[in-house]
């Protein structure tokens, strides 16, 4: 796909946003108060009991939105807390203040439980219906060895993702999501990945994705927190 492609597919909105200019992607320290954190640890724990492991070895090209990329996790779906904690008009205004972009949650979201040495998800775009993914990271005891680092691809947002891939992980800024930190990603456009965990290492994240519906100032407000490149 012709980078030229992606760049007519970036819809205005998203285009004039703080996020975009920010290079597609920010973290919050504090997006959840404490007493949301648990809640949404709570449900992680008991959705875990009904969750499946998820293990795609093959990958299917797709060079913009979507495709099916490699992946090893246990996955389960979100309950009730998630949807209200992440509906709710707190967390749009949140949102709308940190990225400078109006939008609504898609659907159920989900918990990713990487709990296995070597588990990880490979580089991919996310689907069409997923403008801005919001995940946040409700539990970890990761070390400093860089394994279940967030990888992301802000040079590579108007490339096919064949480049990104040729570019490989020295090309990309780590993020290291701790236990209350969430970023906010244009993962419909931002290439990203997550690097397999080490022996020991363990990650638990919710995972809600959110479509654009119109852009909104960014109320003279800098993205919320920090980005950490390894």
């Amino acid at each position: 796909m012709p980078a030229e492609l992606l760049v007519s597919q970036i819809e205005a909105e998203i285009a004039a946003s703080a996020l975009y200019a920010a290079g597609g992607f920010t973290v919050a320290s504090a997006l959840f108060s404490d007493s949301e954190m648990a809640e949404l640890r709570g449900e992680a724990s008991i959705a875990r009991l009904t969750g499946s492991r998820q293990e795609f070895g093959e990958f299917v090209p797709c060079e913009g939105r979507g495709g099916s990329p490699k992946r090893a996790f246990l996955s389960a779906q979100g309950g009730q807390t998630q949807w209200r904690l992440f509906n709710s008009p707190h967390l749009l205004a949140s949102i709308q203040r940190a990225t400078g972009l109006t939008v609504k949650p898609t659907g159920s979201g989900s918990y990713s439980y990487y709990e296995c040495e070597g588990d990880f998800l490979a580089l991919h775009r996310d689907i069409e219906t997923c403008d801005l993914a919001v995940i946040t990271c409700i539990d970890e005891n990761s070390i400093s060895s860089g394994g279940g680092r967030l990888l992301v691809y802000p040079q590579h947002m108007h490339q096919p993702l064949s480049a990104a891939h040729l570019a490989g992980p020295s090309a990309a800024t780590a993020v290291w999501l701790r236990r209350g930190n969430t970023i906010l990603l244009l993962g419909g456009m931002v290439p990203h990945e997550l690097a397999p965990t080490k022996r020991g290492e363990q990650r638990v994240v919710s995972v809600m994705c959110f479509q654009t519906l119109t852009s909104a100032p960014p109320f003279g407000q800098q993205p919320l927190s920090y980005t950490t490149r390894d």
